[in-house]
Order: structure tokens, then sequence, then C-alpha cells
């Protein structure tokens, strides 16, 4: 949950700060449950407005209702001096009783406790970003150029069984040839690894990886720069090249991620979304939830489109859980998005011949192949923001009655 001047539609969050006091007073936040339900490992950013020179980086003591917590405090934007402007706390409320309210004090320049189940390794070319719960290797390669060899932002992914899947790749018309990774966010609340992939003709592919302690989930925020709808011109290779009545869709440009392998083979797909357009791929009379057993049977075949918000689309979901099997202990892989705030779906302007940019265009489609029975989600690139993430487990934890079926936390 992040809260920046607004009001959460979950939780309701009240802000005050004692500017008379300056510096020295602590900032306080109010945390209320307002639709009835408890609260688990819930994360909280908290976005501040600071004074010049007010902090600089270091130490910060967050306490909840006169309890010290761990948490972290980040710069977002920075005045001329250096010091932060912006500055982004964040910490986690392990627990919410339904219909309570918590209050949080923040003060910059005190310790606060620093132990956490977060932890950064290095591997080679990679970083392994690990909470205990799961875990995500990311791309650590740093070169400007370079003709061929690993470019994926993200490698693979940790189940609750230890054993690593996944791999993924570029399906673009024009090359990548470089990669930087930054370390950004350290704990003890939160990791966060951004990694920067350059195309040959030096346009990019933003991917922020992140990961809560007490999270099964591995939140994924992607940006490619542009300045407004009219930029989007200048970038004709990545432009939407999907056909009027939609039954031939193609994009030629992708980031995709694959997680069938021999460590994780999904015979099951639960999702929560609209109409399938056939009845072999779920609830074809009406909308909700829904589960089905892939087939495997065509060459590929477009099983779901993973979207940003709840639309009219056959086929479109907003979480999807894929597992191995039907028991409760089965390992199971969550799809979902969130945000919908960040996502981003510029127009092109003037509309080109031949061109469609649609609502829908920045959604993901998971595909399946015959060979080897692959899923594979693949990803757009160049058509706006999109924040999602993936969420490792089992199916009984993933759908359980407590989660509200929705892969969220």
């Amino acid at each position: 949950m992040k809260y920046c001047r607004e009001y959460s539609t979950a939780l309701a969050i009240l802000f005050f700060v004692n500017v008379i006091t300056g510096f020295a007073a602590p900032y306080t936040l109010q945390v209320r449950d307002t639709i009835g339900r408890s609260w688990e490992q819930e994360p909280i950013e908290w976005q501040l407005n600071l004074k010049e020179g007010e902090f600089k980086g270091g130490s910060l003591l967050v306490q909840r209702d006169g309890k010290a917590i761990p948490a972290q405090a980040d710069v977002e934007e920075n005045y001329p001096d250096g010091s932060a402007k912006i500055a982004g706390v964040r910490f986690l409320i392990d627990k919410l009783d339904k219909d309570a309210a918590t209050q949080f004090t923040a003060e910059f320049g005190k310790e606060g406790p620093s132990t956490s189940s977060l932890k950064v390794s290095e591997e080679r070319e990679a970083l392994v970003l690990d909470n205990g719960l799961t875990a995500v290797r990311v791309l650590n390669r740093n070169t400007d150029s370079a003709p061929s060899g690993e470019f994926s932002p993200m490698l693979a992914i940790r189940l609750p069984s230890s054993k690593w899947i996944g791999s993924g790749r570029y399906v673009t018309q024009t090359k990548p040839v470089g990669t930087r990774t930054e370390l950004l966010e350290k704990g003890p609340a939160r990791l966060a690894v951004r990694v920067t992939t350059t195309f040959e003709n030096r346009k990019t592919h933003v991917m922020t990886i992140s990961l809560w302690a007490g999270s099964r989930s591995i939140e994924i925020d992607e940006t490619f720069p542009y300045k407004n709808d009219s930029d989007q011109l200048a970038w004709e290779w990545w432009s939407w090249y999907g056909d009027k009545d939609g039954s031939r869709e193609s994009h030629p440009n992708y980031w995709t991620f694959s997680f069938n392998d021999k460590n994780f083979q999904a015979s099951q797909i639960t999702y929560y979304g609209d109409m399938a357009t056939d009845p072999e791929k779920g609830n074809n009379k009406e909308r909700g939830k829904s589960v089905y057993s892939p087939k495997f049977t065509d060459e590929t075949s477009l099983e779901k489109y993973l979207a940003g918000c709840w639309q009219w689309r056959p086929d479109a979901v907003t979480w999807m859980a894929l597992s191995t099997e039907s028991t409760p202990n089965a390992e199971t892989i969550g799809l979902y998005t969130h945000s919908i705030r960040n996502w981003r779906n510029p127009n092109i302007v003037p509309t080109q011949q031949g061109i469609t940019l649609r609502t829908g265009a920045n959604d993901m489609r998971l595909r399946s192949y015959r060979a080897d029975k692959q899923l594979t989600l693949q990803c757009p690139i160049g058509l706006g923001r999109r924040n999602w993430a993936i969420r490792p487990s089992t199916i009984q934890e993933t759908l359980g009655s407590s989660r509200g079926c929705a892969c969220t936390a």
C-alpha cells in the first residue's frame, strides 16, 4: 500500500505533521481498517515532503504505537544541496485486526532496528534477492556494448520447494546491446534492483524488481522512456501492429518469461476475469473465477491476457495461478497486475495508416506451446509503464479464503 497525500480504498490513512517544531518533530501516520477485514504483512510506502537539509540519507527510527519496528528511508527526489526533498519511508504492518487502527511515527537521524529476513548475494553475472519465502535471480552483467550473451533482466525465480525455475529473453526487431544493474534498496523492509537494457537504436527498457520482507510476491515495474504521446512517433519500431478485428494480434517486440521446465510443469490454470473465448479455456458463459487445464495441442495458442484493470475483453484476467496439479500443496505461480494508477498506454498522434493502438495494447499475454508443453508470458515493450508481480507459493495458500483468491500480498 502506498500513501502519498491520498486515501487508500483499503485502509484509511491519516497523515499529521507538526511543522511548528521543525526538524525535531516526528512525522505521524495513522492506519485504520475501513472495509471490515484483518490484515497481515501489509507493505506501507509512506512518501514525505521534507525541508532542505533535513535528511541526506542514514538512520531512521519508525515506531508503531510506541514500539520500534524495522523500516527504511530511500531518497526519491533531491534539493540542490543533495538533501532529500522527497523520501520514501517503507515498513510492514505485521498484523492489523478488523476495524482496528494503529499509529506510526518516523524520526530521521535516530537508529531503529535493522534485523530482517532480506539478503542480497552475488553470483556469476547475477544478483539474488532473497526474503526466506521466495527469491529472484536478476542479471548483473553491466556492459555498454556486447554483440551477444544474456540480456534478460530477470533470470529465474525460486519455488517453495527451493527449486529454481524459469527463463527470460528478448524477442525484438532491434537487438539489445547493453545492460546496467543498480541495487536501489537494501532493506530492512524491501530490496529493489533496477536493470536497464539498451538496444541498438539507443532506446531502453527499464525493469525494477523488488522484494518485500514477509511477502511471497516478486514485484516488477517496467518503464519505457518517452516524453509525451507525440514522442511515440519516434519509436516506430516499438509501435503496435495489431489488426483491426483483433483476430491476428501481433507485436514485434517482447520481453518474455517462460515457466515450464523440468522443475515445474503447469497442468492447471485458475483465473479471475472475463468470459473465455472457448470452453476449453474456462467458463465461456459468464465472468468470474474459473479453472481449466491447458491442452498444449496447437503449435502455439493464446491462453489469457493479463490485463492492468478489469475490462470487457474475452480471455482478459487480472490474476491467474499456474499449478502443477490440484492438490493443496501443489506448487503454484501466481501472476497479477496492480497499481493501475501507474500504467501508461500512450496514443500514437496522429494515427498512422496501418497502426492501431488499443486500450489493452500494454496487456501481457500468456501463450502455450506444444513443444515441451511450455507456458510463456509475453510482455510487449515500448508501449508505456506496467506494474505486475510473480508470486510462487502453493495452491492452498494462493487461493485460500483469507487471501480473497486475489494473489495480492
